[in-house]
């Protein structure tokens, strides 16, 4: 499930695959089509929120695909307060779990 939380920020809401499907890098491509998917459509950053609820597989998932974990803190410094508290809510982010992005488009140097 994908969705944008801002012009120019896509959000990976959900990535599932049924157990008896794990292991068969069904989740990796999924994550592949999400990033080219928001790519396409010239989006900035794409955050995700993971939960533990299954291990860690989903936080290795998204490392493994060059997303950085973060917190408000940082989400906060790099939009400012307000913008980072009204992403946080459309992201929809509960205690307990851990947000990480991933920047899309580069900066010139």
């Amino acid at each position: 499930m994908l969705k944008f939380v801002d012009p120019k920020i896509g959000y990976v809401y959900y990535i599932a695959v049924d157990a008896k499907y794990r292991g068969m890098k069904i989740g990796s491509r999924l994550l592949d089509f999400s990033l080219s998917y928001f790519s396409n459509l010239a989006t900035d950053t794409v955050y995700a929120s993971l939960t533990s609820d299954h291990g860690d597989e989903s936080k290795f998932l998204f490392l493994s695909k060059g997303f950085k974990l973060t917190n408000f803190a940082e989400v906060a410094k790099r939009f400012g307060r307000l913008r980072a508290v009204n992403l946080y809510r459309k992201m929809l982010v509960v205690s307990g779990e851990t947000v990480a992005y991933k920047d899309l488009i580069t900066a010139l140097v």
